[in-house]
């Protein structure tokens, strides 16, 4: 078991170890986040010893293990910003940001960064502006267009020298410290123009960047945090990263976003963020991993003193151009709750889900379907295999099920476990392959009401009856979930 959190060391522990991504085979996903208060040195023999189990059962596992701190940050990719010139006006308050695009587009470590911004005048009157592109360490401005109704503006880059001089007399005109945070990066500026109210003033901007790389992790890095002195929430952020590489790319992940992720193959992936009527105060982050191995491991570590705790980052994702042929057959039963509680939508919920799984089975695959309410029925006498009529035949059996009745747990469960028993063992639905995986998929909302109801004699006798040791995932459904009996039936099944 996982050690229990504690407000010195933090610990958010999720396990998901089968999904109906896994029974399409395709991998697991763990994510564990974690502040540990122990020597780097300590860590580094953890990661490495967890490292070597995981490659060792690499063949067998359907897990990922994603485990995200709390990094320093890299190179930044810069953005834009509205400056009012009369020194009584700040930064923030006079302008907002209707929306913000960005499209990122890498290829092998190198970014290619367009932005496109819409400003506007919030106030009554004119005010005369300039605006303000804080150029990162090591980018290459390709362009800079800003248009104001039509008409074009020039630019002029300054060097982070020249650049810090502007940014502390900025500072110290309007007795606001927020630019000094760019203090250090060089600057692109347009002369002054009006910024009449109500009208929008459109900035296309577009640059490259060499992403940074430490060891096989690359980190793409886009701060949208300089919309913080928009006056308003911004109505439309949308950033998309296009990322194609040479080599494989095993995991993709964001610590700071919530990121829709469309592979492309082995070695392409487009991150998408999209947000409305927001005012972002935290920079994207999009980490992703390179390996031609059939697993990938990337470790990080930072210790912001010597001598002093630690943290680190470890990214454990499986290779996703693995041929099929590498994926280990399963057996699988499928346990459908269709008692009276489950009517509705929930059971409507349950056979889709379950006719997910079943459209997913690979070939070399097992499985059964068990329907129960008052009483328990098992589809077919064995497991059957995924090749056959049988998927398609379970398919419009479910079809056909309706919410009725009692709910039997005690019973269902047992006649689950059942069917991965030693060739010894007394009831017997099908022998098995011995090193198969073996999984239950139990679907239900998790209140007995119809034989043994016994909470505590429920999850010591599904124990009992699982000597095939069979690992048990419980999917509830619906809002009233008994969540304190799934868990245990998990925990102690898994």
């Amino acid at each position: 078991m996982p050690p229990k959190p504690t407000d010195s060391c933090p610990w958010a522990f999720v396990w998901r170890g089968i999904s109906p991504e896994i029974c399409a085979n395709r991998w697991g996903l763990v994510v564990v986040q974690s502040c540990i208060g122990r020597r780097r040195t300590r860590v580094a023999w953890e990661i490495e010893t967890m490292i070597k189990s995981i490659m060792h059962h690499a063949n067998r596992s359907y897990l990922l293990v994603v485990i995200t701190l709390l990094l320093t940050a890299g190179p930044v990719l810069a953005d834009g910003m509205i400056v009012p010139i009369r020194p009584d006006l700040p930064v923030q308050g006079s302008w907002a940001v209707k929306y913000h695009h960005v499209d990122i587009r890498v290829r092998n470590q190198v970014a290619k960064v367009s932005i496109e911004q819409e400003f506007v005048n919030t106030g009554t009157g004119m005010i005369e502006v300039e605006y303000l592109f804080p150029v990162p360490p090591h980018a290459a401005i390709d362009s800079m267009t800003l248009m104001v109704n039509g008409k074009e503006f020039a630019a002029k880059l300054l060097k982070a020298d020249e650049a810090r001089q502007i940014y502390e007399d900025i500072v110290r005109s309007k007795k606001d410290p927020a630019l000094l945070e760019y203090a250090g990066f060089g600057l692109y500026r347009t002369r002054a123009f009006p910024l009449e109210p109500g009208t929008p003033a459109k900035v296309l901007v577009t640059y490259q960047v060499v992403c940074n790389k430490n060891g096989s992790l690359v980190e793409v890095w886009y701060p949208l945090n300089t919309e913080k002195f928009s006056a308003k929430p911004v109505e439309d952020v949308h950033v998309r990263v296009d990322v194609e590489s040479a080599s494989d790319i095993t995991s993709v992940y964001s610590p700071s976003h919530e990121i829709k992720v469309d592979r492309h193959g082995a070695r392409k992936f487009v991150a998408t963020y999209k947000a409305e009527n927001i005012t972002p105060t935290t920079d994207l982050q999009v980490y992703y991993a390179l390996s031609d191995a059939d697993v990938g491991a990337t470790l990080l570590t930072y210790e912001s003193a010597p001598d002093t705790d630690g943290y680190f980052l470890l990214l454990v994702s499986p290779n996703p151009g693995l041929a099929k042929a590498k994926v280990v057959p399963k057996d699988i039963v499928l346990v459908l709750d269709r008692s009276g509680s489950m009517s509705g939508e929930k059971i409507e919920q349950a056979r889709q889900a379950a006719k997910f799984v079943l459209e997913r089975l690979n070939k070399g695959d097992r499985f059964n379907v068990i329907v129960y309410n008052d009483g328990v029925e098992v589809m077919f006498e064995s497991l059957q295999s995924a090749e056959g009529p049988a998927v398609q035949e379970a398919i419009a059996r479910l079809e056909q099920v309706s919410a009725t009745g009692g709910t039997n747990i005690h019973e269902a469960l047992q006649k689950a476990m059942g069917a991965f028993p030693p060739v010894e063992a007394k009831f017997e639905v099908a022998r098995i392959v011995p090193d198969n995986p073996k999984y239950v998929l139990f679907l239900t909302d998790g209140l007995p009401t119809v034989g043994n109801t016994d909470e505590k004699t429920i999850i010591a006798d599904a124990t009992k009856c699982n000597p095939g040791g069979a690992r048990l995932f419980a999917f509830g459904v619906g809002y009233d979930v008994n969540v304190r009996l799934l868990d245990r039936l998990v925990e102690d099944n898994g």
